[in-house]
C-alpha cells in the first residue's frame, strides 16, 4: 500500500455514475502541472462512451462515490494524441485540463517527466486502485503499489504476436515492463495511471510510462505503457504553449 504523499500526482479519474455529483473511478493519471493530468486516451474513448468528468487528488483512500470538494476538480476539456485510433493500441495518451489550477501541498503536487527515451535500467513502480483479482471484479479503495522491471522489447514482441490492434507489433513509442514471477501487475481501473521511477537523487518521480494494456493480470507476460518521453513535443505543446515561443 502506499503512503499518504508518497505519490503526490497520482490522480484517480471518476466518471458520472447515477446522478450528476454520484462517480465510479474507472481510469487513473497522473498530475503533470497545475491544471493538466495525463492519461491513455483509451480512458476517454471506450466501448462505453463513458468520459471521465472529474479529477480527485491528493489522496491515498478512494473515499465515497460522490463529490467532494475538498479532494475533486472538474475536467473542462480531453485532448486526445491527434494519432490515436480506438482501433490499436498505439498513442494510447490523452491530456485532461482542470477547471482550476490545483494549489501544491505536500500531498499533492505535479510529477517531471522522464526525458530519456532509453529503457531505464533502474527499479520502476506502477501504482493505481484497480482491480486487485484477475477473477473477480474487486477495486482497491486503497492506492496500491508493485515494482516491476523493464522487459526487452524482443521478447515483449513473442508475448504480443497476432494481435489485430497491434499490426506493428510494439514499437519503440512503447515500453513493457512486468515481474517474472507474475506477482506484481497492472490490472483493470490502472489504465492512465504512471509507470515511475526514482533516477536521481532528489528523492523525486519521474513519469516513465503510462499504463496502456496487458495480458489479463497477475501473469508473467508484460504489460505495455506508453513511452512519455516520445511524447514530450506534443505535451509540451498543449501543457506549456507560451514557453515553447
Amino acid at each position: 500500500m502506499a503512503n499518504l504523499g508518497e505519490f503526490p500526482h497520482m490522480v484517480a479519474l471518476g466518471y458520472p455514475n447515477n446522478s450528476p455529483d454520484d462517480y465510479k473511478f474507472i481510469c487513473g493519471g497522473s498530475l503533470i502541472s497545475k491544471n493538466f493530468v495525463l492519461t491513455a486516451a483509451h480512458c476517454v474513448e471506450n466501448v462505453d462512451r463513458q468520459v471521465p468528468s472529474m479529477a480527485r487528488m491528493g489522496v491515498v483512500d478512494i473515499g465515497s462515490s460522490e463529490w467532494n470538494y475538498k479532494t475533486d476538480m472538474r475536467i473542462t476539456e480531453i485532448i486526445k494524441h491527434p494519432d490515436y485510433k480506438s482501433s490499436q493500441k498505439y498513442h494510447d495518451l490523452a491530456l485532461l485540463r482542470l477547471e482550476a489550477s490545483i494549489e501544491i501541498r505536500p500531498n499533492l503536487s505535479p510529477i517531471c517527466l522522464y526525458t530519456e527515451e532509453e529503457d531505464p535500467s533502474i527499479p520502476l513502480t506502477i501504482t493505481g486502485w484497480g482491480t486487485t483479482s484477475a477473477t473477480r471484479d474487486m477495486k482497491s479503495q486503497i492506492l496500491l503499489k508493485a515494482n516491476v522491471s523493464i522487459v526487452p522489447r524482443s521478447r515483449c514482441k513473442d508475448s504480443y504476436k497476432n494481435w489485430l490492434k497491434l499490426p506493428k507489433l510494439i514499437t519503440d513509442d512503447q515500453i513493457c515492463a512486468g515481474d517474472p514471477d507474475g506477482l506484481h501487475d497492472a490490472c483493470q481501473g490502472d489504465s492512465g495511471g504512471p509507470l515511475q521511477a526514482l533516477p536521481y537523487r532528489d528523492g523525486f518521480y519521474r513519469l516513465i510510462g503510462i499504463t496502456s494494456f496487458g495480458r489479463g493480470c497477475g501473469s508473467t507476460e508484460p504489460g505495455v505503457y506508453i513511452r512519455v518521453a516520445k511524447y514530450l513535443d506534443w505535451i509540451e505543446s498543449v501543457v506549456w504553449p507560451n514557453e515553447l515561443i
